[in-house]
């Protein structure tokens, strides 16, 4: 079994924003995983990547997928753990 390389994409343009529009959500990640890479490859090079998007958003007015370079709302990338409740320890009950 031999795996082809798919070419660059041209995506359409958002007519609302202006952007990529990608068509599902494993486009972004696959996008979002080769801009980690490149930015990673610059830094081992000394140098800067110009591709700073870090995150991706779903467009309500193309239904598609967006990326951008601000993170994610802390309220979505911070997961909160769960409260422990202990109960009082007791002791042995040897004296």
């Amino acid at each position: 079994m031999t795996t082809e390389k798919r070419g660059r994409r041209h995506w359409p343009i958002c007519r609302v924003t202006g952007k990529q529009r990608l068509d599902e959500p494993k486009d972004v990640k696959n996008v979002l995983h080769a801009a980690r890479t490149l930015r990673g490859r610059a830094a081992l090079n000394g140098s800067r990547s110009v591709w700073n998007v870090v995150s991706g958003y779903d467009c309500d007015a193309c239904g598609g997928y967006h990326l951008t370079s601000r993170p994610r709302p802390a309220w979505t990338s911070v997961r909160r753990p769960t409260p422990l409740t202990v109960a009082p320890f007791m002791g042995s009950g040897l004296t």
